[in-house]
């Protein structure tokens, strides 16, 4: 409720290019990616599917707000790709979360399995396993 979608309608395939856009006060968006994988989208996010994800996997560019991801191997065994402008952060079999709420700083946290934060500045991938957090 509250989400506008730029490219996205309610039950259409995610296609690279889809943007989606959730309201400031109260907007959510929840992406069904089958078989219990999904993303849901907070308040003031931007979220774009984008082309050169990993092979049987999803790319997306979080260029504001935060998501919370669930992916599971079986529908996408290439995992999760989530880009924001310090990072990129990847996941196979996790349930996770990134803000991107400051152009300096994205906040990642593992709810369940391990995630790796790989920094743009230097390239080093940073493990975040399941009940840590880290700041890139």
């Amino acid at each position: 409720t509250g989400a506008s979608a730029g490219a996205a309608e309610a039950g259409a395939p995610l296609r690279p290019g889809t943007t989606i856009r959730t309201d400031p006060g109260d907007g959510f968006a929840a992406l069904d990616l089958g078989g219990g994988s999904r993303v849901e989208l907070g308040p003031d996010a931007q979220l774009r599917v984008a082309d050169g994800g990993p092979p049987g996997g999803l790319r997306l560019v979080l260029s504001a707000g935060h998501l919370r991801a669930e992916i599971h191997p079986d529908v996408w065994p290439g995992g999760i790709a989530v880009v924001t402008s310090q990072a990129e952060v990847r996941a196979t079999d996790a349930r996770f979360l990134v803000a991107a709420v400051t152009a300096d700083a994205t906040d990642v946290e593992a709810e369940a399995g391990t995630v790796s934060a790989v920094r743009h500045a230097d390239g080093r991938a940073v493990a975040v396993p399941a009940g840590s957090a880290t700041v890139v």
